[in-house]
């Protein structure tokens, strides 16, 4: 499931970018100098792979947009949102008749910033997104009552990358990183009772998109 995901994630991204290459195919035959870069409104489509190295079988695929202002060649600023898309979502069974259950969709909402090293044609990137993921609350049912929780929270995601200009505001990119955010544990279980805590969990991710 994984590597079709994966598969299918590449060859999306593959057309989008030769999209845009064909559409600036003068300036890459050639290799001419591209103009300088556009300042002003700019946007991005990604789509990310993630993988938890602290919840086994935790993975997410994302669909991501970013807009925001690119101020020069080296610094842009923005917001993003989009749809994360747990590939699998794990359980922790209590007993028979209750378990502790994930959110399948979740939204993400961050501030996402990047610092360009270089202003030539390809040139490598820091990107930072910081923000949360939100979804609908979920309820652990129990005799004494139900114990409600949030499924997310805090997301973190610091990312290095490589980007390919093709025009003035357009490029093709892809990042690796570190991917943190929150989520509900078990803290405490009498069969009767339960307390739920949030706990931070890490792993890797891939981006691969284009801005425009």
């Amino acid at each position: 499931m994984k590597k079709l995901v994966f598969t299918l994630l590449l060859a999306a991204m593959s057309f989008a970018g030769y999209a845009q290459l064909v559409q600036s195919s003068s300036l890459i035959v050639t290799k001419s100098k591209l103009p300088a870069v556009a300042r002003g409104y700019q946007q991005s489509i990604d789509a990310s792979y993630n993988t938890q190295m602290s919840i086994t079988g935790n993975d997410m695929f994302s669909l991501n947009y970013i807009g925001g202002m690119r101020f020069n060649g080296m610094f842009f600023l923005g917001a993003g949102t989009g749809l994360d898309f747990r590939l699998n979502s794990p359980a922790t069974d209590l007993d028979d008749n209750a378990a502790m259950k994930l959110n399948t969709v979740n939204i993400p909402l961050y501030v996402h910033f990047r610092a360009y090293f270089f202003k030539s044609r390809v040139t490598p990137f820091f990107a930072l997104s910081l923000g949360g993921r939100f979804s609908t609350k979920r309820s652990l049912g129990l005799p004494a009552g139900d114990v409600r929780y949030n499924t997310c929270g805090l997301l973190v995601n610091p990312q290095i990358g490589i980007n390919v200009r093709t025009s003035p505001k357009g490029s093709i990119y892809i990042t690796a990183g570190f991917a943190g955010h929150t989520m509900p544990v078990l803290d405490s279980y009498g069969g009767t009772t339960a307390s739920v805590k949030s706990e931070f969990q890490y792993g890797i991710d891939a981006h691969i998109g284009f801005t425009f």
